[in-house]
């Protein structure tokens, strides 16, 4: 089981999105449009994803063609993936990436 996240750099907030049940073979990219869907997004919309290892550490996934027990660290049920759109318009927002959010959530608090 995985949970799912979606940060909006926009208005710097995380969203619940739901939890999967998917087997560890899975790739990645078959979870994309599952996440657009929870998501609103377009289903082709491209995403970032990260892996929200602890509260103030996220790993960005890079290879989205790999399956999930190669993708994520010590694959346990109960990960969490969180992902955001992938829109040029986020660079100019102050926190523009999801490991930005969780850095800045870890010193504020």
């Amino acid at each position: 089981m995985l949970f799912l996240k979606m940060y909006d750099p926009k208005t710097r907030s995380l969203n619940y999105c739901g939890h999967i049940y998917t087997p560890i073979s899975c790739k990645i990219r078959d979870l994309l449009p599952v996440m657009c869907e929870r998501a609103g997004f377009p289903e082709e919309s491209n995403l970032i994803l990260y892996e929200e290892v602890k509260p103030n550490l996220t790993e960005r996934i890079q290879d989205y063609d790999v399956s999930l027990d190669k993708a994520l660290d010590e694959l346990m049920d109960g990960d969490i993936i969180v992902f955001q759109k992938d829109d040029p318009e986020n660079d100019n927002s102050e926190l523009a990436t999801a490991k930005e959010y969780f850095r800045d959530l870890y010193y504020r608090v």
